[in-house]
């Protein structure tokens, strides 16, 4: 009873219905399990990244209260952006170390929501500043956008060709085929 009632609401395992039941990992490949440039990326999200965070936001603080009350506003949203971003960087992290199902998925989906953030912040950048404040910290956002392109592509090809990550993570083969099974 309880199982039928956790699976109606969505919150219970349920593989009635999923055209893409579960799989389990290939436990026996020599790639699974935490190791390897997975271990690196996790042990940065977890640690390294909230201290870049909170580098970040100290010295954007720090800029507050200039006589340029756009800058304020901008640097308030950098913060705001900054500590969601770094907040979900540690959960995606957690998610993908106890190698939890969907942990692929998002953290693909950080790696797409830390681009689209790096691009928003050019164009808040160049809307919000004026004169040679937005020269300067235009310039400086550019750089951190090339910066989060690179680090895209690297990452996010990586969750899509890694045997490490099909071995571990199995469900990650139908992340990209969105068509149900034919049968």
């Amino acid at each position: 009873m309880t199982e039928n009632l956790g699976s109606t609401l969505g919150i219970g395992p349920s593989t009635q219905g999923d055209p893409y039941p579960p799989v389990a990992p290939h436990s026996n490949s020599p790639y699974y399990g935490y190791g390897g440039w997975l271990a690196f990326f996790c042990v940065v999200q977890i640690f390294i990244v909230p201290v870049f965070v909170l580098i970040s936001c100290a010295m954007d603080v720090s800029a507050l209260g200039s006589s340029n009350y756009n800058l304020d506003e901008f640097v308030v949203l950098e913060i705001l952006g900054l500590l969601g971003l770094g907040a979900y960087a540690v959960y995606t992290g957690l998610k993908l170390r106890r190698l939890r199902p969907g942990a692929v998925r998002t953290a693909k989906t950080y790696l797409v929501v830390g681009l689209l953030w790096a691009a928003l912040r050019v164009f808040l950048a160049l809307l919000m500043l004026e004169g040679e404040t937005r020269d300067a910290v235009g310039f400086e956002e550019v750089k951190g956008l090339f910066q989060s392109i690179i680090s895209f592509a690297i990452w996010f090809s990586y969750f899509n060709v890694s045997k490490r990550i099909k071995a571990t993570f199995p469900e990650t083969s139908s992340d990209l085929n969105l068509a149900p099974p034919k049968g």
